[in-house]
Formats: structure tokens, sequence, C-alpha cells
């Protein structure tokens, strides 16, 4: 290939016998090999996806809603794969659930039920490219307190009345 050129054919690189299967995955190989040509100037500027941690909304006693956002696809053939978020009670993002919501771009939300009362939840949205995957910030909430009983007294001579939680 002559000095200063941008674009490759599938044809040069098996000729010259320098192509590496280390960090292109086989969809990329074949959409190489279905247009037969791209341009070197494709491969500048990619990057990881950016994904964005919001708090949580909704909380209860045993739920909460986790939000999140990929505002960018990282410029990558194929754009991002899968988003979702790291969930559970460990402040390490990678030793709680993880679980994807669909979609690729853009706002999503996860509602989480059955959750433990008073306990602090560690959220962390993610998404993936073919470049790999990227996290965006660990938010912690904690659900709210259960109410498990009251007792309300009454005041038959003023016609008030107080609860005792």
């Amino acid at each position: 290939m002559p000095l200063g050129a941008t674009d490759i054919s599938m044809i040069q690189i098996a000729a010259s016998g320098s192509l590496s299967s280390d960090n292109i995955d086989l969809e990329t190989i074949y959409k190489l090999y279905a247009t037969g040509n791209f341009g070197l100037d494709d491969m500048a500027n990619q990057d990881y996806p950016t994904v964005t941690t919001n708090a949580a909304s909704s909380v209860t006693s045993t739920s909460m809603t986790c939000n999140g956002n990929v505002s960018a696809t990282g410029n990558v053939l194929g754009g991002v794969s899968q988003r979702g978020f790291y969930f559970g009670t460990n402040s390490n993002y990678a030793s709680n659930a993880k679980v994807s919501v669909a979609g690729t771009t853009g706002a999503y939300t996860l509602a989480r039920a059955s959750l433990s009362s008073n306990t602090t939840y560690y959220i962390t949205a993610y998404a993936i490219n073919a470049l790999g995957e990227r996290q965006g910030s660990t938010v912690s909430q904690a659900t709210s307190v259960a109410l498990t009983s009251f007792t309300a007294n009454l005041d038959e001579s003023g016609g008030t009345f107080s609860i005792d939680m």
C-alpha cells in the first residue's frame, strides 16, 4: 500500500498477511469482506460508549427504579450491543448482579422489586460496544424503613388523636 493511502482492500490484507484477529470479531470481518474496501480513516475516532448512572427514583421500602443513559455509541461499527445495570448491596459494582435492558442508546430504566427495607443498594449503569464495556459512576440508594405497625390514640375530651410509630 502506498505511503499516505487511506483505503485498504481485503485482497491487500490477505496478500500482506498482516491481518490480526485479536481485536476484530467475525461480524466486523464479514462486513469488511461484504463491502470489499474500508478506509483507515474509518477506524479513527472510535471509542467506548458513553454511559451515565442517574439517581434512583420511585424509592419505597421494597422497590426502586434504576435510571441510566447511553449518550454516545463510541462511533464503532455495530454501535451499542448491550446496556443495563449492575445492581446489588456490594459497593464494588462487579460483585453485584448484572441485568441487561433492551435498547441501545438514550435514557433507560430498570424497576427492582422485592427489596429489603432500610437497605443500601448500589447501582452502576453499563453499555457495551465492539471495543468493550464501560460503566457509569456507582450511585447508592437506601430503601425506606418499612412501616410495620402503629397505634392510634384518641383523646375523647378534645376530639384529637395522635399516631405513635
